[in-house]
């Protein structure tokens, strides 16, 4: 898997990353999270409304 670097500020956005690698980019992200003492993370959530 290629390295991707990203910012390790306590929200992290799932949206750039394939639904397969959302379980350890997740693993991943809290643990950098804890490395720096950060204890609240949450997730950046968009809503898109698509019409065909």
């Amino acid at each position: 898997m290629k390295e991707i670097r990203i910012r390790v500020d306590g929200v992290l956005d799932l949206h750039t990353f394939r639904p397969e690698e959302a379980a350890s980019v997740v693993e991943e992200y809290l643990r950098a999270c804890l490395e720096q003492g950060i204890y609240e993370v949450s997730r950046s959530l968009s809503l898109f409304c698509v019409r065909c």
